[in-house]
C-alpha cells in the first residue's frame, strides 16, 4: 500500500552534515511546511488504481516529489538519480531512504512522471503565494517575457514524417511476430522507404524529387493498408490489450493525415497553413514557433512572470505562435488571482506593445506600462519620466538571465518527455524546483 509519508524516521536513515547540504535543509523546510503537497501528489500516483489501499509499499509521495525536484533541479537522467541515491549520503537523507531502501530508473520514471502538470502548477502558485506572506516577493513590480520551448523531435521534412510513419509500423509488426501474436509481415520494407527518403534529402532537381515524393507516398499507403488489415485482424482475436494494438491504432490516425499534408504541400504545390499542419508522429502536440526572421522552434510557446527578486511568480503554457500581445492583458488579471491587486508596473519587450494594450493596463490601475520598444508609443504616455522608462528598462533585462538560467542550469530548453502531459510536468515542475531553491538562498540571505 502507498503512503503519503513514512509516519517515523527510520534510525537507519543518516543525516547529511556538509555546508552543500544546508540549502536543501532549506528547502527540506519549505515542503515540510505544505503537507497538502502530499496530498496532491498521492493522489495522482493511485490515480487509476482499482485497489489504491492494497500492494506493495513503493515510494511514498514525499520521495517521489522530493526525487522529481533533486532530479530537474541537478539535470540529472533517471540513470544518473539511480545512482545518486546508492551514492550520495545527501541525496539518500533528502529523499529519507531507508539504509536497504533503494530504486531503479524505471521504478523512479514511472513514479515520477504520474504527477500530472496541473499538480506541478498548484505547487508553483502555492510557493509564489508562501513567499508573497513571507514578504519575499511582493508583486508590485514584474516584468513579463515569451520564449519558446523544444519537444524532442528532429527538424520535420514530409519526407521524414512518411518514413517515420514506415518505420514505426514495421517495428509494430515485428513484435507482434516476436511474441507470436500474428505473423504479420511489412508491406514495405524499412530499407527501401530509407533509401527514398536519403534520395528525396540528397536530390537537387525538383522533378526527380517530386518522382521519389510520388514513390514514398506509395509506400506509406501500402504501410496503412497493412495497419487497418492487421487491427482488423486484431480485433477478431481479441488482443485490443497488447501495447502494439494500440500503437497500431495511433498510426491509423496519423498516416492519412501525413500523406495528405504531404500531397497538398508537394504534389499540389499547395501552402498549408501552420495550425494544420503535423510537425512529429510521436509528438502531434508540437507547435511551430518563428522568433521573427530568426530561428524556428518546433515546440510550445511558454510566458514567464517574474519579480523583482527573480522569482517566477506565474507560468503560462499556449497552443500554437499567438502574438505576444494577445496575452497582456491575461497574464495581468492572472497575477492578480495571485497576489490580489494588479502590479503598480509592469515592464515587457516590444512584443506585448500595443495601444489597446497600454490603454487597458493603464485602466486596470497600473501606473507605470513599460514597453522597451514603444513602437510608436510616447515615454510620458507609459510611464512617469524617461528616468522611470530608462529604471524599468533595465530591469526587464534580468527576467532573460532568468530564462537563461532555466533553460542551461535546468535544462528547460527542451522537454524530453513524452506527450502534451508529459510537457506540461516537466515545464511546470522545473519551475518548482528553480522556485525552491531561490527561495532558500533568498531566505539565506
Amino acid at each position: 500500500m502507498r503512503s503519503s509519508k513514512d509516519s517515523q524516521r527510520s534510525l537507519f536513515c543518516q543525516q547529511a552534515d556538509h555546508a552543500f547540504y544546508v540549502e536543501w535543509l532549506k528547502i527540506e523546510g519549505i515542503l515540510e511546511s505544505h503537507p497538502e503537497f502530499l496530498d496532491w501528489v498521492h493522489a495522482d500516483l493511485t490515480e487509476g488504481l482499482k485497489s489504491p489501499g492494497r500492494g506493495a509499499k513503493g515510494m511514498t509521495a514525499e520521495q517521489v516529489l522530493r526525487a522529481a525536484i533533486l532530479k530537474q533541479a541537478n539535470c540529472w537522467t533517471y540513470r544518473e538519480l539511480e545512482v545518486q541515491c546508492v551514492d550520495s549520503l545527501m541525496t539518500r537523507c533528502f529523499l529519507k531512504l531507508d539504509f536497504d531502501e533503494c530504486y531503479s530508473s524505471s521504478a523512479l520514471q514511472a513514479n515520477i512522471k504520474r504527477i500530472g502538470p496541473l499538480t506541478w502548477e498548484k505547487i508553483s502558485k502555492a510557493l509564489v503565494t508562501q513567499a508573497k506572506d513571507s514578504e519575499i516577493e511582493n508583486g508590485k513590480v514584474i516584468r513579463i517575457d515569451a520564449t519558446p520551448i523544444e519537444s524532442n523531435i528532429h527538424k520535420p521534412t514530409d519526407s521524414s514524417l512518411l518514413f517515420d510513419c514506415i518505420r514505426s509500423a514495421n517495428i509494430q509488426f515485428e513484435r507482434l511476430r516476436s511474441k507470436d501474436v500474428m505473423k504479420v509481415y511489412a508491406a514495405v520494407k524499412t530499407t527501401e522507404a530509407k533509401s527514398l527518403w536519403v534520395g528525396i534529402f540528397n536530390t537537387k532537381k525538383a522533378e526527380v524529387r517530386e518522382e521519389l515524393y510520388r514513390k514514398l507516398l506509395k509506400a506509406a499507403t501500402r504501410t496503412l493498408d497493412r495497419v487497418i488489415g492487421t487491427l482488423e485482424k486484431l480485433e477478431k482475436s481479441e488482443c485490443q490489450g497488447y501495447m502494439e494494438y494500440v500503437q497500431l491504432k495511433n498510426l491509423s490516425h496519423m498516416i492519412p493525415l501525413v500523406i495528405d499534408q504531404t500531397r497538398r504541400r508537394v504534389i499540389k504545390k499547395e501552402q498549408v497553413p501552420a495550425e494544420d499542419k503535423i510537425f512529429s508522429i510521436f509528438e502531434p502536440h508540437t507547435d511551430i514557433i518563428v522568433k521573427g526572421k530568426r530561428d524556428v522552434v518546433y515546440g510550445h510557446k511558454t510566458f514567464f512572470t517574474v519579480g523583482s527578486n527573480g522569482l517566477i511568480l506565474d507560468t503560462m503554457l499556449v497552443q500554437g505562435n499567438p502574438k505576444d500581445t494577445e496575452y497582456f492583458i491575461d497574464l495581468l488579471d492572472r497575477h492578480k488571482e495571485t497576489f490580489g491587486r494588479y502590479p503598480r508596473q509592469v515592464v515587457t519587450d516590444g512584443g506585448f506593445a500595443s495601444e489597446n494594450n497600454l490603454f487597458d493596463a493603464k485602466d486596470l490601475g497600473i501606473k507605470d506600462v513599460c514597453f522597451t520598444k514603444s513602437l510608436g508609443l510616447e515615454i510620458e504616455e507609459m510611464v512617469k519620466s524617461k528616468w522611470v522608462f530608462d529604471k524599468l528598462r533595465n530591469f526587464r533585462a534580468g527576467i532573460e538571465s532568468v530564462i537563461s538560467c532555466l533553460k542551461r542550469g535546468f535544462a528547460l530548453d527542451r522537454v524530453t518527455w513524452k506527450g502534451v502531459r508529459g510537457f506540461g510536468s516537466y515545464v511546470h515542475g522545473t519551475v518548482v524546483a528553480y522556485n525552491l531553491i531561490t527561495m532558500a538562498r533568498l531566505a539565506t540571505d
